[in-house]
């Protein structure tokens, strides 16, 4: 690989966080002051590549790539609706110090529920808004929830108990998994955008 070298070719910096000689592979990061959107695309970049990699080698590694596929994915997902919660909260003026705490995505546990109150944000902002297409979103996160409640299932193979993390899972086709979580992940993408999108823009007219 481009990227892999040995002890004896080593060269730049000894360290793991810094700039190296080769400027192209220093990567950003901490520029924006809300990146938001920076993280939700670089996890759902990385679990696209992955499939990818899948798709083009017709299921090669496709027993090892599944676990950081779907962790990637899910982690987009629940970055987007922070990023919902996040940015529509500020539309609203309900804003509060930090991100919306919690892992789950439905149900409240040591933290809020982010689904619900995307939803009921997305229904306040856009009241003539499709209910379809919500419903269906919910459906999909049930699903996910379901399998992986707590971001976990993907990380570990065992609970901190020592129980499977996904007992009743044997398969997981990865195109059916794509096709449903890339519609849930861009719809979730487009709430956050347009919610953030309409704050900035109030700003901007309350400084003029």
């Amino acid at each position: 690989m481009y990227l892999m070298t040995t002890a004896g070719e080593r060269k730049g910096n000894e360290t793991l966080f810094g700039s190296g000689d080769d400027w192209k592979l220093n990567a950003c990061v901490n520029f924006l002051r809300d990146d938001w959107c920076l993280y939700a695309q670089g996890f759902h970049l990385g679990a696209e590549t992955l499939i990818r990699e899948v798709a083009e080698t017709r299921g090669k590694h496709v027993d090892l790539y599944v676990y950081p596929i779907i962790f990637c994915f899910r982690h987009a997902i629940e970055m987007e609706l922070k990023a919902a919660v996040y940015w529509g909260r500020h539309y609203l003026g309900r804003v509060s110090p930090g991100y919306p705490v919690g892992h789950t995505l439905l149900s409240a546990c040591r933290g809020i529920a982010l689904w619900p109150e995307c939803r009921s944000i997305v229904e306040e902002i856009w009241p003539e808004g499709s209910e379809a297409y919500l419903d269906d979103m919910e459906r999909l996160l049930r699903e996910f929830e379901a399998h992986d409640p707590d971001g976990q299932a993907f990380r570990y193979p065992t609970d901190t108990q020592g129980e499977r993390t996904k007992p009743t899972l044997t398969h997981i086709n990865i195109q059916d998994f794509y096709e449903s979580a890339e519609q849930l992940y861009r719809l979730l993408d487009g709430i956050s955008t347009a919610c953030q999108a309409m704050w900035e823009e109030r700003l901007k007219n309350a400084d003029q």
